[in-house]
């Protein structure tokens, strides 16, 4: 077997290790939850996990405390060392930010823009 160092293989190696790559599972898991519950088509279930993935891998452990923010939690409250917090904090993200994003296209597509305070936007 060769033991060289190999530029794809370290690459593989580094993505392996990295948490980046278990937040965009989880976050893909959030989305396919999400867009399983509201019944979507198999081409928006896609988008769905795509969009969970993305955000959640995006994140990172940024995502904990947009999440804390969000629903007013006291600081604090959810850390990156308590136990499975991490990968519920990239699961939230994969829930809600898809959902989000499908309000935005939505109103998008019926020409509101979210500067529109009379037509529902805003």
């Amino acid at each position: 077997m060769d033991d060289t160092p190999n530029y794809w293989a370290d690459i593989l190696k580094a993505v392996a290790a990295s948490s980046i790559l278990g937040a965009a599972a989880w976050g893909a898991a959030g989305g396919a939850t999400s867009g399983l519950l509201i019944r979507v088509e198999k081409k928006v279930l896609v988008r769905h996990m795509l969009v969970g993935a993305l955000v959640a891998g995006g994140t990172g452990a940024l995502a904990l405390p947009l999440i804390e923010r969000w629903m007013d939690l006291p600081p604090g409250t959810i850390t990156p060392t308590a136990g499975g917090a991490a990968g519920s904090g990239a699961y939230l993200a994969g829930v809600f930010l898809p959902a989000l994003f499908e309000v935005v296209l939505t109103r998008l597509r019926r020409g509101v823009l979210p500067t529109d305070p009379g037509k529902g936007g805003g």
